[in-house]
Formats: structure tokens, C-alpha cells, sequence
């Protein structure tokens, strides 16, 4: 017993000292995509929010502020980015 909390504990402290960030969108999305190359998050918002809907937004994955947005019209869209 005191073996497994062991175990556990320190897969706690080794996942809590990366700073793995959590970023909870207000949005129904349809699809989302992390960039590497520009370190930013894409997600393609639903037709139902009034503020993004049917559109693509960039997210700044530090603050999880919308940096910018697209629109991408009525027809319900993947992303892939290349």
C-alpha cells in the first residue's frame, strides 16, 4: 500500500513540475488543433455561440485569450494544419 502511494505521489509532483497548462474554452467547438511551429491553439467554433460562431479562432495558450478569428461559413469544417 505504501508502495503504490509512493508511486503515486511522485507522478504527481513529476506531471505538476512540467507547468502543464489546463485552458477551459467557453465555446462548443467542433475540432481544435495545437500548432507547434507558431505555439498557439486552434479551434473551430459552433454555429451555436453568439460571439465565434462558425468561425476559426486562434488562441493564445498562455493567457487562453482569442488572438484573432475567421470566418469559416454555415458548412461544418475540419481543420488540418500543414
Amino acid at each position: 500500500m505504501l508502495k503504490r502511494f509512493l508511486i503515486f505521489f511522485w507522478v504527481l509532483v513529476a506531471v505538476g513540475g512540467f507547468g502543464n497548462n489546463l485552458i477551459m474554452l467557453p465555446y462548443i467547438t467542433n475540432d481544435i488543433q495545437y500548432s507547434r511551429l507558431r505555439d498557439k491553439l486552434y479551434a473551430i467554433v459552433d454555429a451555436i455561440d453568439q460571439e465565434y460562431g462558425n468561425q476559426l479562432i486562434e488562441i493564445n495558450i498562455l493567457t487562453g485569450a482569442v488572438e484573432r478569428s475567421l470566418f469559416v461559413g454555415s458548412v461544418p469544417a475540419l481543420m488540418r494544419l500543414t
